[in-house]
């Protein structure tokens, strides 16, 4: 059975349930013809950081394959600065498929101190064909240079009638429909995440 925050995953922008600025900001630039290459999407998790990383993908023509998108979580092992010379090094080429290449780097406050470094100069001069998405819960702890160096957008955690709404929806979709109780019930313990409702309404729903 697919997780239904998964399987329920928006695909467009106007399908995002998710409160702050970022999508307003992100329609407007694909409506213009403006999307910035080095965007900072930052709020708590679960809120829909890497769902709109994957839109904006998706707007720029970029594949989903392994040589045009790459999320990086940059809490693990990919933070130092081996790994942001390699991305340099890649993003000298242009892509084999597709018009552009997305890096998303997840957890970005982990990067260390000489990796944001190396990432300076390609994040105020990126090539044509690259766009960097940076995803993090604690944006104050990202070095101030490369925040300088970004577009900033924030998502917010989600009102819970909102929550409970989306909770009874997919539930009737899924064709075991909860009660509004039980509802109001999984939006308070979500905390304001859509990912959240969606992994504890599959739980009641398993």
């Amino acid at each position: 059975m697919v997780e239904l925050y998964k399987k329920y995953r928006p695909v467009a922008l106007d399908q995002m349930l998710v409160s702050g600025n970022a999508v307003p900001m992100l329609e407007k630039f694909f409506r213009e013809g403006t999307l910035p290459h080095t965007i900072l999407i930052h709020g708590p998790s679960g809120c829909g950081k890497t769902t709109l990383a994957r839109l904006i993908r998706d707007h720029v023509g970029c594949e989903d394959n392994d040589y045009c998108y790459h999320e990086l979580n940059c809490a693990g092992e990919s933070r130092g600065i081996d790994a942001m010379r390699a991305i340099i090094e890649d993003s000298e080429s242009c892509p084999l498929v597709g018009d552009s290449v997305v890096w998303v780097l997840d957890e970005c406050h982990m990067l260390t101190k000489d990796a944001v470094n190396a990432l300076l100069k390609i994040t105020e001069d990126t090539p044509e064909h690259l766009y960097f998405v940076f995803c993090t819960t604690a944006p104050d702890r990202l070095l101030l240079a490369l925040q300088n160096r970004a577009t900033v957008l924030q998502v917010k955690e989600v009102p819970e009638n909102e929550l409970a709404i989306l909770v009874r929806q997919v539930s009737r979709r899924e064709g075991n429909p909860v009660t509004a109780e039980e509802a109001k019930s999984i939006a308070v313990r979500a905390k304001g995440s859509a990912r959240k409702a969606l992994v504890l309404l599959h739980g009641a729903c398993g």
